[in-house]
């Protein structure tokens, strides 16, 4: 006959956990908390024929429809008090076709100056050159040919070096096509004399030069 396996062990019963002491719990009614949402906050659907300002103000007040009004409100404050208007930009804003709305901001006094990353010019360069950018990475390493476009390059990496000695990388990008004059000081320490300060340091005569330049170009 087939012997019998033992039977496993019994396991000891847990004692039931004691229930929790509710004596200090109090509650309060619903209406009288403080509650970061409310109904008068949510968006209100769009409706056809409208104006895009009826979207914008449909848009619900809460995390990024409220930052967004503040933001709208702060731009055009500043704008009002003739305050200069920087916009830190990623490379993505160019490279996803943003650039002519960046452009109509500007020229509707909306953005007074930019701060953009390294990408930032390669994406630039490459649409004003070639009217096409950002390669697909994954295809490229594989084949080794990731970065190794010829003017990117080439072109960048020159004027980069020449901008890097007066600390205006911007400025020798762009003076490649379009008419830009540098006025700055000269690359040495400021000396304590009147004289030679006016060697060194821009002076409204350069300036002058510099818009004259641009105008006739």
């Amino acid at each position: 006959m087939a012997r019998r396996r033992p039977a496993p062990p019994r396991r000891a019963r847990r004692a039931s956990p004691k229930p929790l002491d509710l004596t200090g719990v109090s509650t309060y009614p619903l209406r009288r908390r403080r509650s970061k949402v409310s109904l008068a906050d949510f968006a209100r659907p769009h409706i056809k024929g409208t104006a895009l300002s009826r979207f914008l103000e449909g848009l619900p007040r809460i995390l990024g429809g409220l930052g967004f009004r503040a933001l709208v409100h702060d731009v055009l404050r500043a704008r009002k008090r003739g305050r200069p208007i920087v916009w830190g930009l990623g490379a993505h804003v160019i490279k996803v076709g943003l650039s002519p709305v960046i452009v109509d901001l500007m020229e509707r006094g909306l953005v007074t100056g930019l701060a953009l990353n390294g990408a930032g010019i390669v994406h630039d360069f490459e649409l004003a050159v070639a009217g096409q950018t950002s390669e697909d990475v994954g295809p490229g390493l594989e084949q080794g040919r990731f970065g190794m476009a010829r003017e990117t390059g080439a072109v960048l990496n020159r004027v980069i070096s020449e901008g890097a000695a007066a600390c205006a990388v911007a400025a020798a990008v762009s003076a490649r096509d379009v008419p830009v004059r540098r006025v700055a000081a000269l690359d040495t320490p400021v000396a304590y004399s009147p004289v030679l300060e006016e060697v060194i340091l821009p002076q409204s005569s350069h300036v002058l030069k510099a818009i004259q330049y641009v105008a006739r170009y």
